[in-house]
């Protein structure tokens, strides 16, 4: 069932769905951006260590880093941080790594 956006839009990194869904072993330490539309959505992130934004732009750029980090080389993201056990919309939330977050991607 598909959520209708209330006056809440924000974003948060989860696993990516091509492994989430179709198990794609390259994707198995990727994240992508998952919208949040609830306040509960966003305290479930927050909760178990996820992180929020409310800038597009910064959460995707945030996205690229953290499939990227600087020792990546070539095309396979590897993320490096790790999953929680809890998910918004079937998506392991993702729990970022303190030493690399705030670094750039290797190509930024």
């Amino acid at each position: 069932m598909r959520k209708k956006p209330q006056d809440l839009l924000l974003w948060t990194l989860v696993r990516h769905s091509a492994w989430t869904v179709a198990r794609k072993p390259a994707f198995s330490k990727a994240v992508e951006l998952q919208c949040i539309y609830t306040q509960k959505e966003a305290e479930k992130a927050v909760r178990c260590g996820g992180v929020i934004f409310t800038d597009y732009k910064a959460a995707h750029n945030r996205e690229y880093a953290e499939n990227y980090p600087p020792e990546v080389k070539g095309l396979i993201p590897n993320a490096r941080g790790n999953f929680s056990r809890s998910a918004i919309s079937g998506s392991q939330i993702y729990i970022p790594d303190p030493e690399n977050w705030g670094k750039k991607a290797k190509h930024e």
